[in-house]
């Protein structure tokens, strides 16, 4: 059902409770995600879920709905598109009165009958009433003596005789199902030795953290910042006394744990963790698996986790394009880089994406992540127009593309200014098949 208001809702807008109301409802009802307070207060909540719902058709969000104007055209649209909730209230609604009515007239019918037979029933005089009670009684009594005397009796050899075939019956089927249940026991047991042990291998798998590292991490080692963190992370899982501060930077602490994980299985520890070397396959046989760790709203995590969800190689042209814009003075910030498939397909029921599987969803076969994109916003000004009157999408554009990267603003049908990937589109059916997504 469409709205109106008098004035504008949002970022610099009058913000009149009653207007403010009416747009934080539309909004509960079109998105998703926790729902609005309808409180008539325009504030940040209010003003970010604004900018959310525009996304979907403006290149340049301002967090503002007004009168007549653009956001308040397409609210509308969806929300005219949406199952009208107040119609099916008043649909329950009359439904019940019409029931309550329908009793109610039933109730008075009944009633009616009621007063109808008893004015026409004759009454009964107390003396007339009392010898009939007596007759009954009295008939009741002479039926049930006949009945007693009539009835045969049992003789006691034939109540023993049933009582100790049932006996016989019961104590034979207990013997039965007795006999049956050890047999199945042992076949069982016999049976089901090597399931279970192969089912307690691939439990025992499945419990363990694989750890893969593009480079040697430790003494003398190359240390690139990912696979570092990887393996303080690990260490910590396995040696928990005294954690290593995960920061992806090589120190003697980091060393010193490395060696005295070793030295549980070398005689001569040397600090260091190579690819398919025996460290790595001990920590890797070692290390619990990270239940839960890519799990969340991931344009929440830290900007070194989202660094740690991206491909490897996209990883070190996203750190290069972070750095190149802060020497231009922007203040970068990324906002997605993997996100699960369930948030790309809220998105695109909201209108904010076209595909129900990208380049963010990317992961390696052990449900890791492997994103080969990346959104990136300045984070003083986000979507605003700001950002474009600033230069920061022109910036963004340039510097990826000097990295071989695509950029989202190059796009005809769909301007995604924010963001940058590592292959073309053609690509996308591929990476989809390599990540083991249905």
């Amino acid at each position: 059902m469409s709205i109106s208001i008098t004035d504008s809702v949002g970022r610099g807008g009058k913000n009149r409770k009653a207007d403010t109301r009416k747009i934080q409802r539309a909004l509960n009802q079109v998105t998703g995600g926790a729902a609005l307070a309808v409180d008539g207060d325009c504030g940040p909540k209010t003003i970010s879920r604004i900018e959310t719902f525009q996304r979907g058709f403006m290149a340049r969000p301002d967090g503002r709905v007004d009168p007549g104007g653009r956001s308040l055209r397409r609210l509308n649209q969806m929300l005219d598109a949406a199952p009208v909730k107040k119609a099916r209230k008043k649909t329950v609604k009359s439904a019940a009165k019409k029931s309550v009515k329908k009793s109610t007239a039933k109730k008075t019918a009944k009633g009616a009958v009621k007063k109808s037979a008893a004015k026409s029933a004759p009454k009964k005089t107390g003396k007339s009433a009392a010898k009939k009670t007596a007759r009954k009684t009295a008939a009741k009594k002479t039926v049930k003596k006949a009945a007693a005397k009539s009835a045969p009796k049992k003789s006691a050899a034939k109540s023993a005789t049933a009582a100790a075939t049932a006996a016989a019956k019961a104590s034979a089927r207990a013997a039965v199902k007795s006999s049956v249940k050890k047999t199945a026991k042992k076949a069982v047991k016999k049976s089901a030795g090597k399931a279970v042990k192969k089912a307690a291998k691939k439990s025992a798998a499945a419990k363990r953290r694989v750890i893969t590292i593009s480079a040697s991490v430790g003494r003398d080692g190359k240390n690139l910042e990912s696979d570092v963190r990887l393996v303080q992370e690990a260490l910590n899982e396995v040696i928990p006394q005294k954690p290593l501060k995960v920061d992806g930077k090589i120190g003697a602490k980091t060393i010193a744990k490395i060696e005295q994980f070793q030295s549980g299985f070398m005689q001569k520890p040397d600090g260091r963790i190579d690819p398919g070397g025996k460290s790595i396959k001990r920590l890797s046989g070692s290390a619990p698996a990270m239940q839960g760790a890519w799990k969340g709203d991931s344009s929440r995590w830290s900007e070194a986790k989202k660094l740690d969800s991206l491909d490897k190689d996209l990883r070190k042209k996203v750190e290069r394009v972070l750095d190149n814009l802060k020497g231009e003075g922007f203040k970068p910030k990324i906002v997605y880089a993997w996100r699960s498939v369930e948030v790309q397909r809220q998105l695109v029921a909201q209108g904010h994406s076209k595909v129900r599987f990208s380049f963010h969803n990317a992961q390696y076969k052990n449900g890791r992540p492997r994103a080969y994109a990346a959104d990136i916003i300045d984070r003083r000004w986000a979507w605003s127009d700001a950002a474009m009157d600033n230069g920061f999408w022109a910036a963004l554009g340039r510097i990826a593309k000097a990295e071989g990267l695509f950029w989202g603003g190059d796009w005809r049908s769909f301007k995604d200014w924010a963001h940058v990937q590592a292959h073309p589109n053609s690509r996308l059916a591929e990476i989809r098949r390599q990540s083991g997504v249905a």
